[in-house]
């Protein structure tokens, strides 16, 4: 005798359903960032400042979001997702070094030396700057306050 799996109630079907979307929501962000990337890195190009592309989609996502334009939800999957597997992008880089074995030696600190102050350089600097934006929306919203408590007042 042949039975039949029952059907879904919807209650389940509902769950698999947003356990697909949340599964997908990061590969649909990150490929979004990449676009964003790729037409960036376009525009620069056509601009001459062809080095300059992964700074302007920075500075492109940046307003987007500061704007409001685009909802900080819609990429913070993909951009946690990025930041998770960074070491994977860096994978390829570590196997150059097994092809030039003088990365070994002096060359090698001194270059060694050169990637961490740089790399120690932008997070200094990215920290600092979120650290300004911080204290520059929190004083916003305090004029803001003030501003409609004195209104209320009047």
């Amino acid at each position: 005798m042949h039975h039949d799996a029952p059907a879904p109630s919807g209650r389940h079907r509902d769950q698999r359903t947003l356990w697909a979307r949340l599964r997908l929501r990061p590969a649909v962000q990150v490929g979004a960032l990449i676009a964003l990337w790729w037409l960036a890195a376009r525009l620069a190009g056509w601009l001459g400042f062809a080095q300059l592309g992964g700074v302007l989609g920075l500075f492109a996502l940046w307003l987007l979001l500061i704007n409001g334009w685009l909802p900080l939800a819609w990429v913070q999957h993909g951009a946690h997702w990025l930041i998770r597997h960074m070491l994977l992008f860096f994978v390829p880089a570590v196997l150059v070094v097994l092809d030039h074995r003088e990365l070994l030696g002096w060359v090698g600190v001194k270059l060694f030396t050169v990637i961490v102050l740089g790399t120690v350089c932008v997070m200094a600097c990215t920290a600092l700057t979120i650290e300004w934006c911080l204290r520059l929306a929190r004083h916003r919203a305090a004029r803001k306050r003030l501003q409609r408590h004195m209104h209320k007042a009047l």
